[in-house]
């Protein structure tokens, strides 16, 4: 098509996580702005994880809402035992050293953090 753009996405950005039993791995699906999927695992501090996805890679620092997320009680559904997270407070995400489709991906998004763990 002439005259065509590579726009960025813009929106809401969704990551399910799925860790594996090493805690420093897991897989990883990306809905909304980004879409796409793969796998997760940890590089330098723990706030820090590559997301290595079937378009490309990036780096992922979350230290700013690790610390917005910490100390938030659960909350227990009595009708089949789960619990969730939801901190309610935000914190930046930091997006770094694209490969591939997110080549020029940098940048900040707020992100609210919610933990819901499923038990095989």
């Amino acid at each position: 098509m002439s005259g065509a753009t590579n726009a960025p996405n813009s929106g809401p950005v969704n990551f399910v996580i799925a860790p594996a039993a090493n805690g420093t791995s897991g897989k990883i699906l990306i809905t909304g702005a980004i879409g796409d999927y793969g796998t997760i695992r940890t590089v330098g501090t723990k706030a820090s994880s590559l997301q290595r996805l079937k378009k490309g890679s990036f780096i992922v620092d979350e230290s700013a809402l690790q610390v917005a997320s910490q100390g938030h009680q659960p909350t227990i559904d009595p009708s089949d035992c789960s619990f969730r997270v939801v901190s309610g407070s935000t914190g930046a995400v930091t997006l770094s050293e694209g490969t591939g489709l997110y080549k020029d991906i940098s940048g900040t998004l707020s992100a609210t953090d919610t933990l819901r763990p499923s038990i095989p």
